[in-house]
């Protein structure tokens, strides 16, 4: 599939409790809130399971904003399943979504906020001044890489940022994969993603979360300005996803590519099928919004997302404390 005008407008958190997690990226980081959702509140509530492929799962739906035009954080607390957590061993070579990548506008005074709510750096910061790079964990263990420096997507670097006073820019996603060549079919030459020299870090990086030494081969991906880190690692030798593996499990949960046209949503979902993946069962909000979860051959979950322009503030990409009363 050619390079469309989807781009990354989400990333997507299973959380203990919603409400504690969006607090804590706000106290932390300057995160805003941008509404909620609960599925089951509506009149004819959707079925959620057959959405997400999660059998009996009941959710409800947090969302935060940073500075990016159309995107956001979405934060999900299932009621059901039991939402497990990631194992005590857990390592970032590890299959499945593993970081989250935050720019945020000032290093010292972010890491002093965490110090104030008893988060400790993984390791010392390092890199240059400008450039400093260190790692934490979130209330549910997700691997969080602080980032002094904001490296924007080639060519993007003159896009406006609406709400630049917010202090934070969500700028990547990584992920521990099996096979990248299997990977690279999925989100390349299936989703359209742009491939790039995979210099968004270097193996020096890798003792930032615990893996001084490993071997690996790294791709590089984009979607509008974000970027998808994809790393098959030799060594340590990863461990595979459990066969009872469930999206509702804590962690990242997947990412989303999204427009604001409907015809670009729709020729994302053909090329979907057209390359052998299965669709789940759609959302459609009239007007508002249609979604549907799609699954890859090594078991990574994406959303596809079309959402109105006149749809944002609803379904979660304003602040609140700017929608309309």
């Amino acid at each position: 599939m050619e390079e469309t005008n989807l781009r990354i407008v989400q990333v997507a958190l299973s959380c203990r409790d919603n409400d504690a997690t969006r607090s804590w990226y706000g106290d932390c980081f300057g995160f805003e809130p941008s509404g909620s959702f609960d599925p089951d509140a509506l009149p004819e509530p959707p079925d959620i399971a057959a959405v997400q492929g999660v059998p009996g799962a009941s959710t409800h739906l947090r969302f935060a904003v940073d500075q990016q035009y159309f995107f956001q954080l979405e934060l999900f607390q299932y009621r059901a399943p039991e939402a497990r957590p990631l194992p005590g061993d857990w390592q970032p070579c590890d299959i499945g979504y593993t970081t989250m990548g935050l720019h945020v506008a000032d290093f010292d005074a972010t890491l002093r906020r965490l110090a104030d709510r008893g988060v400790d750096p993984l390791t010392e910061p390092i890199g240059s001044a400008g450039a400093r790079r260190v790692c934490v964990r979130d209330p549910d263990g997700v691997l969080l890489e602080l980032m002094e420096d904001d490296p924007r997507v080639p060519g993007s670097a003159g896009d406006p940022r609406p709400r630049p006073e917010i202090p934070v820019a969500t700028r990547f996603l990584r992920a521990s994969v099996p096979d990248v060549r299997r990977s690279l079919a999925f989100f390349g030459d299936t989703l359209g993603m742009r491939r790039h020299e995979p210099t968004l870090h270097g193996s020096e990086h890798e003792r930032l979360w615990g893996l001084t030494g490993a071997t690996r081969r790294v791709e590089l991906l984009s979607s509008g300005d974000f970027w998808l880190e994809l790393v098959q690692y030799d060594t340590p030798r990863p461990v595979p996803l459990p066969h009872d593996y469930r999206i509702s499990d804590l962690g990242i949960v997947n990412l989303a590519f999204g427009t604001h046209d409907p015809a670009a949503y729709r020729a994302a979902c053909d090329a979907v099928r057209e390359g052998g993946y299965e669709l789940t069962t759609e959302v459609d909000s009239p007007d508002i919004a249609k979604a549907v979860y799609a699954v890859d051959d090594q078991r990574f979950s994406i959303e596809l997302l079309y959402v109105s322009e006149a749809g944002i503030e609803v379904a979660g990409f304003v602040p609140e404390q700017r929608q309309p009363a």
